[in-house]
């Protein structure tokens, strides 16, 4: 939210899009090595960014679910930790209540 802030307030005021909120279920700092202990960023924390962006100015954000965006599946190899199946993740709670933005 604090780029959104940023672009808010550069002249000429235009519209900027936050692309990349925390994708849901995504292991968080998975880097170089991830952890279990560090957890998933999940419904609450996709929602939460939303709105720090939202409400920082932003025209819109973009969600993303860490199992979709690579199709995960029984086919093919995970990359970096994911905790469920793409067709399952359709049915995840933010994406599911990311119409309160009117999508």
């Amino acid at each position: 939210w604090e780029w959104i802030d940023r672009d808010y307030h550069m002249l000429p005021t235009k519209p900027t899009l936050d692309a990349e909120i925390n994708y849901e279920d995504h292991p968080i700092n998975p880097w170089p090595v991830w952890s279990p202990r560090s957890g998933y960023f999940r419904d609450h924390d996709v929602r939460k960014q939303s709105y720090r962006s939202v409400f920082a100015g932003a025209a819109g954000v973009t969600y993303g679910h860490h199992s979709v965006w690579q199709f995960y599946s029984d086919r093919y190899e995970p990359i970096n930790h994911p905790d469920r199946f793409w067709t399952d993740a359709m049915h995840a709670r933010a994406l599911n209540r990311s119409g309160i933005f009117g999508v």
